[in-house]
């Protein structure tokens, strides 16, 4: 699939978490336990908090796919990405 195709594919199933492998495999996640939701709820917030306190750069949650340059298309459980890496994507 190109990056327009998945892109279209994931709005068709919102309802499922779904990554791209760096073979260009589609992986269907499952969704996290409560234990493990807890403690990415936890830390996302801590990201959060850090990032508004410090103004260095923006979060992103789980829901977040980003297209690596080898071509993989994952979601981290948390990210942040510093205001200068994020004023150079395309």
């Amino acid at each position: 699939m190109t990056d327009e195709e998945l892109y279209e594919f994931c709005v068709m199933n919102r309802d499922l978490r779904i990554e791209r492998d760096q073979n260009q495999n589609i992986i269907i996640m499952a969704p996290v336990g409560g234990g493990s939701g807890f403690y990415e709820g936890e830390f996302i917030a801590d990201i959060k908090f850090w990032v508004r306190k410090t103004k260095k750069g923006i979060t992103f949650s789980s829901a977040t796919g980003f297209i690596l340059p080898n071509g993989a298309m994952r979601s981290p459980d948390a990210c942040w990405v510093s205001t200068e890496n994020w004023q150079t994507v395309t």
